[in-house]
């Protein structure tokens, strides 16, 4: 069976962006306040920029973005946010398997076409919610997640059946699933 993986890209930031449309644009580090001991568990591409980077000690991201906005970690609201995509998806296709915190599987068995389904949701998703996503198409769980993961936002990437030896043959290996 088919499979696409919708991709919710730095979805704790999205989320927080949609709560408060002031921190659009703005360098934004989820995962606590900069003098906390904790660590970065989400930026923004603007807080990227400046080289802070997921696990990295709040006090490094300070020290590295100064002018960012710094705010804890809301599990409980990413968590409704992300329940809304799964409700959304599950609207348009009915083999949804939900991958906390920022992916969803979507069987496409009963899909005429593969390809505007997975633009369906994203289009929906987009539309009804105010987040950006991408999708991966593919046989196989791993495939479908690199490829949405890989694919630009609001778009679609689709590895043909039995074309996964080229779509991995440069990929790092970081990216594996290996300890």
């Amino acid at each position: 069976m088919r499979l696409a993986c919708l991709h919710l890209p730095e979805f704790a930031v999205q989320v927080e962006r949609h709560a408060n449309p002031a921190l659009r644009g703005v360098p934004l580090v989820v995962g606590g306040y900069h003098h906390e001991s904790g660590n970065v568990r989400e930026c923004s591409a603007e807080a990227a920029g400046f080289g802070v980077a997921p696990d990295m000690p709040l006090r490094q991201a300070y020290r590295l973005c100064p002018s960012g906005t710094f705010l804890p970690y809301r599990e409980e609201r990413y968590r409704q946010a992300f329940s809304a995509v799964v409700y959304e998806a599950a609207q348009l296709c009915p083999l949804v398997e939900p991958i906390p915190p920022a992916h969803l599987l979507l069987g496409l068995r009963y899909e005429r076409d593969e390809r505007k389904c997975a633009q369906d949701v994203i289009a929906t998703v987009q539309q009804r919610l105010g987040f950006e996503a991408s999708c991966g198409i593919a046989s196989s769980r791993f495939a479908a997640r690199i490829a949405a993961e890989d694919a630009p936002l609001g778009e679609t990437m689709v590895v043909e059946s039995g074309g996964g030896g080229e779509f991995f043959r440069n990929l790092p290996v970081e990216r594996l699933p290996l300890s």
